[in-house]
C-alpha cells in the first residue's frame, strides 16, 4: 500500500516534499504485505541486478508490520552491498531511516560520502547533486579526498563550510592555500576564514607564518588571535603586560588602528593598565617608552628594575608581596614621572602565576 496526497501549486509555490506522509494522506492499498513479500522473493531470483532496491523494499514492508528484527536483517544486507546501489536509492533509504534508525542512517551516510560514491554524482542531475551533498552536515567522519571533491562541487555555503572544516581538521597544508585564494577572490570573508582555520589554530598559524608578511596574512592572524592567543603578534584588551612597573592588566588601548587590539611589532599606542590587583592605574606610552601613574609625580622602583609602586603604609603590603619573590628587595630607588622604561614590554593572554614576581627569564 501507499499513502498519497494530491496538491495543486505553481512551481514557485510548491512546498518541499515532506520526509513522511502527512496525516491527511490517502491510503491506497495495491497489494497485501504478505503477497508483496512473496513477489519480492521471486523477483530476487529473476532480477539479481535489482537486489539492493528489493531488499530495501522488504525492509520497508517489515517495518510496517513491526517485524523489526527482520527489517534490521534486510538493512544489514543493504549495508553489506551498498556499492551495488543507485545513489537515488541510497538517498531515499537514508531519508526513510532518518525517522526510524539514526545509527543505521549514519552508517549509510558515511558510505555515501566515500570517494567512490561521490565520483558517481557526475551522472546525476544538478539539483539532486546539491541535495545529496547537503547531507554532509549530518556526516560524522569524512575522508579528506572526499571533502576535496565536495568542495569542488558544492554550491551551498554551509556545505562548503563543512568541507573546509574537514580539510582543516585533517591539517592538509593545501587547504590554507585554498582558503587564502578564496579570500583574495572575495569568495570567503576574512572573518569566516578565521573561524574555519580556528578549528586547528596552531596548524593554521604555523602555515600562515610560512607565508610572506602581507596585509592579508596579518588580518587572518588577527582573526585567529581572537580565540588562539598570539601575544607576539596581537595584543588585546584584557591581556597582561609586564614592564619596569611589574605586571598589569590592559583595560584600554589608545591611538591604535583598532580600539581593542594592536600589533606590538607595527604599532606603538598608549595603554591604560590596572597595575596588579587594581592597585593603581598606570599609563604606558609605547612610542616614547614612558610610564606614569595618574595623579602622582613620583614613586619607587625596586632594585630588580621590575617593580614600581607608591610609598607609605597604604602600599606596605604591596612591597611585602614583591619582596618575597624578589632576589634584590632592598634599597628602593625614588623615580619621577614620566619614567623612561628600560625593559621591553612583555605580553601574556593569561594572568601570570604571581603578579608581584619579576618576569620569569629576567
Amino acid at each position: 500500500w501507499y499513502k498519497v496526497q494530491f496538491l495543486a501549486a505553481t512551481p514557485d509555490e510548491a512546498p518541499p516534499l515532506p520526509k513522511e506522509p502527512p496525516e491527511n494522506a490517502i491510503l491506497v492499498e495495491l497489494i497485501e504485505p504478505k503477497e508483496r513479500l512473496a513477489q519480492i522473493r521471486k523477483e530476487l531470483e529473476l532480477y539479481p541486478a535489482r537486489a539492493f532496491v528489493l531488499h530495501a523494499e522488504r525492509a520497508c514492508v517489515f517495518d510496517t508490520q513491526n517485524r523489526i528484527e527482520e527489517r534490521d536483517e534486510e538493512l544489514q544486507w543493504c549495508l553489506s552491498h551498498w556499492s551495488e546501489a543507485n545513489l537515488l536509492h541510497l538517498f531515499a533509504l537514508q531519508r526513510w531511516l532518518s525517522l526510524r534508525d539514526s545509527n543505521t542512517r549514519h552508517a549509510f551516510l558515511m558510505l555515501m560520502f566515500r570517494i567512490e560514491s561521490l565520483k558517481k554524482l557526475k551522472d546525476y542531475q544538478k539539483e539532486f547533486i546539491q541535495e545529496y551533498l547537503a547531507l554532509i552536515r549530518d556526516v560524522k567522519t569524512i575522508q579528506p579526498e572526499s571533502a576535496w571533491l565536495v568542495l569542488r562541487t558544492a554550491e551551498n555555503p554551509e556545505v562548503v563550510h563543512r568541507a573546509l572544516e574537514t580539510l582543516v581538521q585533517s591539517q592538509d597544508p593545501k587547504i590554507v592555500e585554498y582558503i587564502w585564494s578564496e579570500v583574495q577572490k572575495g569568495c570567503l570573508s576574512e572573518a569566516k576564514a578565521g573561524q574555519i582555520l580556528s578549528n586547528q589554530a596552531e596548524f593554521a598559524v604555523q602555515e600562515l607564518l610560512k607565508r610572506e608578511d602581507t596585509p592579508l596574512r596579518s588580518r587572518l592572524l588577527l582573526e585567529l588571535s581572537r580565540t588562539y592567543p598570539l601575544p607576539d603578534n596581537f595584543v588585546w584588551v584584557g591581556y597582561w603586560v609586564h614592564t619596569d612597573a611589574g605586571w598589569g592588566k590592559i583595560i584600554e588601548i589608545q591611538q591604535a588602528v583598532y580600539q581593542d587590539v594592536f600589533s606590538p611589532s607595527k604599532e606603538s599606542p598608549q595603554l591604560l593598565v590596572n597595575l596588579r590587583e587594581n592597585e593603581l592605574k598606570i599609563q604606558i606610552d609605547l612610542s616614547s617608552r614612558s610610564i606614569w601613574i595618574r595623579g602622582s609625580k613620583g614613586a619607587y622602583l625596586c632594585r630588580c628594575g621590575q617593580f614600581i609602586a607608591l610609598g607609605g603604609r597604604e602600599y606596605q603590603q604591596v612591597w611585602e608581596n614583591h619582596k618575597r619573590t624578589c632576589s634584590n628587595p632592598s634599597n628602593l630607588v625614588p623615580i619621577k614621572f614620566p619614567y623612561s622604561m628600560i625593559r621591553s614590554p612583555k605580553y601574556s593572554a593569561t594572568c601570570p602565576r604571581d603578579i608581584y614576581a619579576p618576569f620569569e627569564g629576567g
